[in-house]
């Protein structure tokens, strides 16, 4: 007969139990454990997302506005089909599209839109439209660090399915998106090829092309141009003063610079609906033209193998080839016909977009900086109020560097 466990060895199981059942309780109240398989838990989920890529995430990266790729004489691109002032206001809008892909891959300390490349940062994503019609949509984007060592120079382009704006699940949506999205991934894909040694080393050139700006003979011996390349050769002491003047200097820089994301963001959330208008009817009207184009060369061919043989039927009294004109004109016909409205309405939208580009280059409200003692107020476009604020950074830097006297 089997022999039944004694008190004392009974109360040594219950304290063993009592110990592993506490030991469990304790892991899952200091917090979730770390999911294998199956949903993630809210907090984990959350941490993940905001976390920046391994080696990234400490650049400041700047987007100048679009280089519209129009000639000096841009009345000459009307009769190609660009307009101007809409290239202008696509300029815009595409620089702000490329911000906000490159945010989402979380892949970049800060992205900003800018006027000019002539911004502090640590990288420059320069674009430049090739072609859009609202078919098509065709852009190169070169990316350079701050030591002008260029990343990559592509061409990225997009055409918009013949039947985008019929589904009703792409409500909302920019068809052009996509294109975006993969010209940020290719930069970030870049980044993360890049060592932690380099990415320092670009910041530091960034740090120093920028107080060069501010004053080149005090930051004279830390770097220069060598091969298109700017290149250091030393960095101040983190007690400098002069260094600690010029980051107290592009903390202000980087304060204006948000400051203007909100009128990027405005321009562009205020030409959307139109600009998504004006896409759908450019869409139609060039499917229109080339259904009709190719109406047309089908016409001339089934033209010609009838004439050909209108001189046979021609003993048997057969009208072939205006029965086959007819037939092959009617397509056409229509196609040209629906090009003609789509090109009607496409105008409309097209001129609701040229009040809002209007907006790009004209005076905008005086911007007032209140800086320490005094108030400065910078006028113009946004390029030339970036200007006088590049300027004035440079006069407070050296009344700064000039210490007070007592007379």
């Amino acid at each position: 007969m089997r022999e039944q466990p004694g008190p004392a060895a009974r109360s040594l199981a219950l304290v063993l139990a009592a110990a592993v059942f506490s030991a469990a309780c304790g892991a899952t109240a200091t917090g979730p454990a770390p999911s294998v398989v199956g949903p993630k838990s809210s907090t984990q989920a959350e941490a993940e997302a905001s976390a920046p890529l391994a080696g990234g995430g400490t650049l400041e990266v700047v987007v100048p506005v679009f280089d519209p790729g129009l000639p000096e004489d841009e009345s000459s691109e009307v009769d190609k089909g660009v307009f101007p002032e809409l290239r202008k206001a696509e300029a815009v809008r595409f620089a702000q599209k490329l911000r906000l892909e490159l945010e989402s891959t979380r892949a970049f300390e800060t992205v900003r839109v800018v006027p000019d490349a002539e911004s502090a940062a640590d990288l420059y994503l320069r674009g430049e439209i090739l072609h859009s019609d609202g078919a098509t949509l065709k852009i190169r984007l070169t990316a350079e660090d701050a030591s002008n060592r260029r990343w990559l120079s592509e061409t990225f382009s997009r055409k918009v399915g013949p039947r985008f704006f019929e589904s009703p699940r792409n409500a909302g949506q920019d068809p052009y998106d996509p294109l975006f999205a993969e010209a940020a991934e290719a930069v970030a894909d870049k980044l993360r090829k890049l060592d932690p040694e380099r990415l320092a080393e670009i910041e530091r050139i960034g740090e120093i092309r920028f107080a060069r700006s501010l004053s080149e003979e005090a930051f004279a011996d830390y770097g220069g141009w060598r091969n298109r390349q700017f290149v250091l050769t030393g960095f101040p002491d983190e007690n400098d003063p002069m260094l600690k003047r010029a980051r107290a200097a592009r903390v202000r820089d980087r304060m204006f610079v948000d400051d203007w994301q909100t009128w990027y963001e405005g321009f562009s959330g205020e030409m959307d609906e139109s600009y998504r208008q004006w896409q759908e009817q450019s869409l139609t009207e060039v499917l229109a033209h080339r259904q009709a184009r190719n109406e047309a060369i089908a016409k001339a061919v089934v033209g010609a193998v009838l004439v050909a043989g209108a001189a046979a039927a021609a003993s048997q009294g057969t009208d072939l080839g205006t029965a086959g004109a007819v037939v092959g004109g009617v397509g056409a016909i229509a196609a040209a016909a629906q090009a003609l409205e789509a090109r009607r309405q496409a105008k409309f939208h097209r001129e609701a977009l040229h009040e809002i580009a209007q907006s790009i280059d004209a005076e905008m409200a005086p911007n007032v900086m209140r800086l320490e003692e005094r108030e400065v107020e910078l006028t113009g476009s946004a390029a030339e109020q970036f200007r006088q604020w590049r300027a004035l950074l440079r006069e407070i830097y050296a009344e700064e560097a000039v210490p007070d006297v007592d007379l």
